[in-house]
């Protein structure tokens, strides 16, 4: 048997092992992929002051979102995974429940309970810091029909009513600061979740100012500093801390 022929016959012993090697680890890799959770990647801003009636213009205050992405499958991560490849992203299993996942209504809970605990915050913070009467009229003005971003918008509204009723015109200078974190009933800064994907998108949406709560600051600043994000990264620890970047 000649040289030539000899190697057309290796190669064509090797190449079906190959391509079966190959299919091995693909399929492994497939198996490992994760299922039953929630993609998460950066989402949108919004104008805080869309949810408030009766204001003069558009305030220069921005909340910022996270856009959740339900998984229920490998094949639900792996096609998305090659549409957000470029981006940064977070991967959150279910929590546990009877069948390792949560209802409609336990999510539906979940959201209302946040919500409620927003609102009852920002009510007893500007309740203390302009009393009753003037803080019922600043909370008639909320426009409660809009899709909230949860928990994490709580501080840009605050910072935004407080300003209002401060009269203060800072809300519209041309600054696009976008604003995450929880706020406490004494109008301190509680951290929020998936900083880091909302950074991106503030980046994304040309914002000059990102704040986020001191807590948090750390894991933002990682991916700020590797990706040479074009914003002033700033933490803050209350919603006075807001006002004063837009001074």
């Amino acid at each position: 048997m000649n040289k030539e022929l000899k190697e057309v016959l290796h190669w064509k012993t090797l190449v079906p092992i190959i391509l079966f090697s190959v299919l091995v680890v693909l399929g492994y890799k497939y198996m490992m992929l994760p299922s039953n959770g929630h993609l998460y990647v950066p989402g949108d801003v919004a104008l805080a002051s869309a949810e408030v009636e009766n204001i003069e213009k558009e305030a220069n205050l921005y909340s910022v979102s996270v856009t959740m992405i339900p998984v229920q499958s490998r094949w639900d991560y792996f096609s998305n995974m090659r549409k957000y490849a470029s981006s940064y992203y977070a991967f959150v299993p279910n929590e546990e429940s009877k069948d390792g996942t949560l209802s409609y209504l336990e999510k539906s809970l979940a959201g209302s309970e946040t919500e409620l605990k927003k609102l009852t915050a920002l009510e007893i913070y500007l309740t203390d810091t302009f009393g009753e009467e003037k803080a019922a009229e600043l909370l008639d003005r909320y426009d409660l029909s809009l899709e909230s971003t949860g928990g994490s918008d709580g501080l840009v509204t605050a910072a935004l009513f407080k300003a209002l009723g401060d009269g203060s015109k800072s809300i519209f200078s041309d600054k696009k600061v976008a604003v995450t974190g929880s706020l406490a009933e004494d109008g301190s800064v509680l951290p929020v979740g998936s900083t880091a994907l909302k950074a991106l998108a503030a980046e994304r949406e040309g914002m000059d100012i990102f704040a986020v709560p001191s807590a948090n600051y750390d894991e933002v600043f990682s991916v700020y500093e590797e990706g040479d994000l074009p914003f002033e990264l700033i933490a803050v620890d209350h919603v006075e801390d807001v006002l004063e970047v837009l001074e």
